[in-house]
């Protein structure tokens, strides 16, 4: 299955011409405090002069195939998002997102 995905990836999603994506994932507060915290981290690491921020993994274990999973270019996908919007709803934010090809 990994060598499918970076074929598929290799060749600039060219398999996928056409594709349309449109759907909502309803964010819990834990899942966007981890992804702000991790962009701050990328952020600091991208200051030379500046050490980044020491991580505490306690209490959280990663999944085993999270070191197998194939790479995927952030740059090539984000050039198929056309649409992100993000609403508060019932106590949760919502992610609107549209994906085309």
């Amino acid at each position: 299955m990994q060598e499918l995905i970076e074929r598929i990836m290799a060749n600039g999603l060219a398999d996928f011409a056409g594709l349309e994506i449109t759907g909502s994932i309803p964010l819990k507060q834990e899942l966007i405090n981890e992804a702000i915290q991790g962009f701050l981290q990328a952020a600091q690491q991208e200051k030379p002069d500046t050490e980044p921020p020491a991580e505490s993994h306690e209490g959280t274990t990663a999944p085993a195939e999270a070191s197998a999973a194939p790479a995927i270019p952030t740059s090539e996908l984000l050039k198929m998002v056309k649409k992100v919007e993000v609403q508060a709803k019932e106590g949760k934010l919502v992610l609107n997102f549209e994906i085309r090809r």
